[in-house]
C-alpha cells in the first residue's frame, strides 16, 4: 500500500476517534489535553521504532551488497589467478625424463601471483576458498622451488620422479581452476551455504 494512503487513512481514522469519543465521554479541555500528551508519546515511541527499523534494514541491505561485491571481485580474482597458476605450470607438463628442457621464470611474474594470492587470502569469506588458495600456493610454490633447484646447479634435465612430482601438482592446481569456473566444482572447495551443484539427465 502506498505511504501517502496510509497516511490518509491513519488521518481519517484519528478524526473519527476524536469525534467518537467527544459524543461518547463529553471531554473537558483538560481531558483533552491529557489524551493528546498521550497519543503524542505513544505516537514518538512508534516512530522512533520505525525510524531504527527502517535504518536497520538500510543497513542489512547495505552490508549484503557490500559482502556480495566482495565475493564477486574474489572470486573473479581466484578464476584468473588459478587461470595464471596453471598456466605457469604448463610449461613443464610436456617435458619427457632425461631431456635437457627450457623454460622461463620471470622474477615479476611470481612476486606478482604471491602478492595476488596473499591478497586472495586476506579476503576469503570461507574455508573452502582459504583451501582453495592453499592449494594453489602449495603447487605454484613447490614447482618454483624444484626448478629453481635444477636451475641453481645448472641442471635441467628432470628425472620419471621429478615430472611425476610436477604433474601431480599442476593436476591439483588444474582441479581449483575447474572448480572457481564451475567446470568441475568440488565439495571440498564449496561454501557451507553453496548447494551441489547436480548435472541434469535428459
Amino acid at each position: 500500500m502506498p505511504k501517502w494512503l496510509l497516511t490518509y487513512s491513519g488521518a481519517v481514522l484519528a478524526v473519527g476517534a476524536i469525534v467518537v469519543t467527544q459524543n461518547l465521554w463529553d471531554l473537558s479541555k483538560s481531558d483533552w489535553a491529557s489524551w493528546v500528551q498521550a497519543v503524542g508519546a505513544i505516537a514518538a515511541i512508534v516512530g522512533a521504532i520505525w525510524i531504527s527499523n527502517s535504518q536497520y534494514r538500510r543497513e542489512e541491505t547495505r552490508r549484503a551488497s557490500e559482502e556480495a561485491l566482495a565475493n564477486y571481485r574474489l572470486m573473479a580474482e581466484l578464476n584468473w589467478l588459478s587461470d595464471e597458476i596453471v598456466g605457469f605450470l604448463n610449461q613443464f607438463a610436456d617435458f619427457e625424463p632425461g631431456q635437457n628442457d627450457t623454460f622461463v621464470i620471470a622474477d615479476d611474474e611470481v612476486a606478482d601471483i604471491l602478492t595476488r594470492l596473499t591478497w586472495c587470502r586476506q579476503h576469503v569469506e570461507h574455508k573452502g576458498q582459504l583451501a582453495m588458495l592453499g592449494t594453489l600456493r602449495h603447487s605454484f610454490v613447490e614447482t618454483l622451488r624444484l626448478v629453481r633447484v635444477k636451475a641453481k646447479y645448472n641442471s635441467t634435465v628432470f628425472g620419471i620422479q621429478d615430472l611425476r612430482i610436477l604433474r601431480e601438482w599442476r593436476k591439483e592446481a588444474l582441479g581449483v581452476l575447474n572448480h572457481a569456473v564451475g567446470v568441475e566444482p568440488k565439495s571440498h572447495y564449496r561454501s557451507t551455504h553453496e548447494k551441489p551443484q547436480t548435472s541434469e539427465t535428459a
